[in-house]
């Protein structure tokens, strides 16, 4: 048996619509699974629970062979690249639904694809746009000007008036006729959706190749996800799969026909923005960030039981479901300001984007709709000069009733790519 090396990897997904725990048809990971580019599927974690036979022995040395327990499996590694909606979508259509989409959906439970179009004119503040399809209060679009092509600007639409949209933040033009609207993937936490995987047909199979021998099938699988943004390094998504069950023994690995999904993704740095003013005041202010992290508050938690409603492949495990977490965003700003501990102690509230700014199909944003400083801003050193750490929490925003999708409008995160 020949050596395999290390960096030989397969990753694919699929959802499982039929029931829980069942992975493609006949086995049929190419024609009904989805492969994708990946950092990371590290298959390590992956392991049964043996439990000792503890039936009393007539000699002191006897020994019985352990009893299989429960496949369920945690913390199971899949790191992924974190881009924009990879290609640019033309004029009246809409942006498609990549592997990455998918995915993000599996993970935060609400999403909805907006189109591109055009501007006819307007102000930076409130661009007229030349069609209105899928436009409404609270979604997300990237205003680009064909003066400067290739730098995409993530906007949020606050207000509709006839062709007339408010954007949460000026844009950096004039529009003018023309001038290009690109349609963005925008996703955001359903917790209708993450509170019962089972009734929304939520679970994953994931399959696991390192070559010939090394092959994985993961059932009933949920997953928790994080993003990191290094500086002078590409961006990735983090998820940590749960998975119900698996299966190693007797696989074959995949004849694969399929092309692998997905973009590599651009360097923090370069066209990163950080957008932070008061909550329901659009005017933009200009802040040099050393960082930005932050916490999904998604936690995903399984529901354990000894018998399973459905699903062959759903050992001890009924279903998945969402607990409760904070949304945390944590920013160092340079210069110190100590009006950050003015706000604080106000409790006044913060609308936050992080975003890049680059071509269409490369560019993103997160999002967090309404924000509050939760813990005494900290002086911090940043290279030479002196700077402040900042830790917001994230809430739901408050009540729109012009908007069309009201679980949109209140998420207290939102991923957008364009």
């Amino acid at each position: 048996m020949a050596i395999e090396h290390l960096h030989k990897s397969w990753l694919a997904f699929y959802p499982e619509t039929v029931a829980q725990g069942d992975g493609p048809a006949g086995e049929d990971w190419d024609g009904l699974a989805t492969l994708v580019d990946h950092l990371e599927a590290d298959p390590s974690s992956i392991t049964q629970t043996w439990l000792e036979d503890m039936t009393l022995n007539q000699r002191a040395m006897t020994e019985r062979l352990p009893i299989p327990g429960l496949k369920n499996s945690e913390g199971i590694k899949i790191g992924l690249n974190w881009h924009g909606a990879e290609v640019v979508t033309p004029d009246t259509q809409q942006v498609a639904e990549t592997a990455l989409a998918k995915i993000l959906k599996h993970c935060m439970g609400g999403q909805t694809r907006t189109y591109s179009t055009t501007m006819t004119g307007g102000t930076a503040a409130i661009p007229e746009l030349a069609a209105m399809t899928g436009v409404d209060e609270g979604v997300f679009l990237g205003f680009e000007d064909q003066d400067d092509p290739g730098r995409v600007h993530i906007r949020r639409i606050v207000s509709v008036t006839g062709s007339a949209v408010t954007l949460d933040q000026a844009l950096p033009y004039t529009p003018s006729e023309d001038d290009p609207v690109h349609g963005c993937i925008i996703t955001w936490i359903d917790e209708d959706v993450l509170q019962d995987f089972e009734v929304s047909q939520n679970t994953f199979s994931w399959r696991i190749e390192k070559g010939v021998e090394a092959v994985w099938n993961l059932h009933g699988c949920a997953a928790t996800m994080a993003l990191q943004f290094p500086r002078n390094a590409p961006p990735r998504l983090d998820l940590t799969v749960m998975a119900t069950t698996w299966r190693h023994e007797g696989l074959a690995k995949e004849t694969w026909t399929q092309t692998p999904q997905g973009k590599a993704p651009l360097a923090i740095g370069p066209g990163t923005q950080i957008f932070l003013q008061n909550h329901g005041t659009y005017t933009d202010n200009t802040y040099c960030l050393n960082s930005f992290a932050f916490e999904s508050g998604i936690n995903i938690l399984p529901q354990d039981n000894v018998v399973t409603a459905e699903g062959s492949n759903m050992e001890g495990r009924c279903t998945f479901t969402v607990g409760r977490a904070m949304t945390t965003g944590t920013l160092q700003l340079v210069p110190h300001d100590q009006d950050w501990e003015a706000a604080l102690q106000a409790g006044t509230m913060k609308v936050i984007r992080y975003s890049q700014v680059a071509q269409a199909g490369k560019s993103w944003a997160v999002h967090l709709s309404r924000t509050s400083l939760i813990e005494t801003p900290k002086w911090q050193p940043v290279s030479n000069a002196q700077g402040v750490n900042l830790k917001f929490k994230a809430y739901e925003d408050e009540e729109n009733s012009n908007a069309a999708n009201a679980k949109l409008w209140r998420s207290k995160l939102i991923l957008v790519q364009a």
